[in-house]
């Protein structure tokens, strides 16, 4: 696992959740990774709620599916969702903003998680 692949799912999920959420997201999220490509920021924590949420979000996420990987060749998108939600503390329809968040991340790492 390098922290370039993790990157990428953050990167990924925050694109795909920036039309219906937020349009700065992907700069929010690469201010997080502290990788800001010229953006400015003040450190690494800039960069707001819900991106520092996807980024803890992505690493958890690619843990879990990193270890689903030693026993199944392809997990399961709904089970690797559910351990997310666990292990994360986050409970389907506690807020749709999460679902989708969840969902995105989810997403991501389905097609591009660890192989």
């Amino acid at each position: 696992m390098t922290d370039l692949e993790l990157d990428a799912i953050a990167r990924d999920a925050a694109e795909r959740l920036s039309a219906e959420m937020c349009p700065g997201l992907p700069d929010n999220v690469a201010r997080v990774l502290g990788k800001d490509d010229g953006i400015g920021s003040d450190g690494p924590s800039d960069g707001g709620d819900l991106a520092s949420l996807i980024v803890a979000a992505s690493y958890v996420g690619y843990r879990l599916y990193a270890d689903l990987r030693r026993r199944t060749d392809r997990p399961a998108a709904v089970y690797l969702e559910q351990k997310l939600r666990r292990e994360m503390g986050i409970d389907e329809g506690l807020s749709d903003d999460l679902d989708r968040m969840i969902e995105a991340v989810v997403d991501a790492l389905m097609r591009s998680g660890p192989r």
